[in-house]
């Protein structure tokens, strides 16, 4: 496991959408994460964000222009406020 690890997420785009749609299948919400070069993320790894846990789907691999590994993941818990 491991913590403490800087990362970045977002909505992913409507064309990676297009490209990974099997990602995308159900009701769950979608994030992309990118974590830096040499982290070990693969399908079915955890990720805690704040209040909120997500499910890696899918390794959508590095942009040509960047360094950073980047993956599809549903959220697989409710926020409680």
């Amino acid at each position: 496991m491991l913590t403490g690890v800087a990362c970045s997420f977002g909505d992913p785009s409507p064309s990676t959408m297009q490209l990974f749609p099997q990602a995308f299948i159900g009701s769950e919400r979608r994030a992309k994460f990118s974590f830096p070069t040499g982290s070990d993320v693969k399908r079915g790894d955890r990720i805690t964000t704040g209040a909120r846990t997500y499910r890696v789907e899918v390794d959508i691999g590095r942009d040509s222009f960047s360094l950073l590994a980047q993956v599809i993941a549903a959220q697989i818990n409710e926020v409680v406020n």
